[in-house]
């Protein structure tokens, strides 16, 4: 258990939760402890639940390859499909928001086109 400890001290790894023995009375280090043990949690629920969504929608949990470089193999080809899916996710939304300002603009033009041609004298 040490050696773990001297390890993550070593490549600067926090361990969070509660710590072992008797709790500490300063009712602030605890209220310190208690939110980044929440956001450590909030940071490892978003890491879970992507690792979820691999499992469920990539087939991650599908795997059957049986020696380890086959099965690395595997989970990057399975990690390059979700982060290129998450591109062209990023992709549609930002097409969509270009076609939505050019047809504002299209609009605002035709406006401006009809007002013109209501009154002969501006033109």
């Amino acid at each position: 258990m040490r050696a773990n400890r001297a390890f993550c001290q070593r490549h600067g790894i926090r361990l969070s939760g509660p710590r072992l023995g008797r709790s500490k009375s300063d009712p602030q280090l605890l209220a310190e402890e208690k939110k980044q043990f929440l956001e450590d949690q909030r940071q490892r629920n978003a890491v879970e639940g992507k690792i979820g969504q691999g499992k469920r929608r990539y087939g991650l949990d599908l795997i059957r390859e049986k020696l380890a470089t086959t099965q690395r193999s595997a989970i990057a080809l399975n990690e390059l499909v979700m982060n290129l899916d998450k591109l062209l996710e990023l992709l549609f939304v930002l097409l969509a928001c270009w076609l939505q300002l050019l047809l504002a603009h299209r609009a605002a033009c035709n406006s401006h086109v009809a007002v013109l041609s209501e009154h002969p004298a501006a033109a």
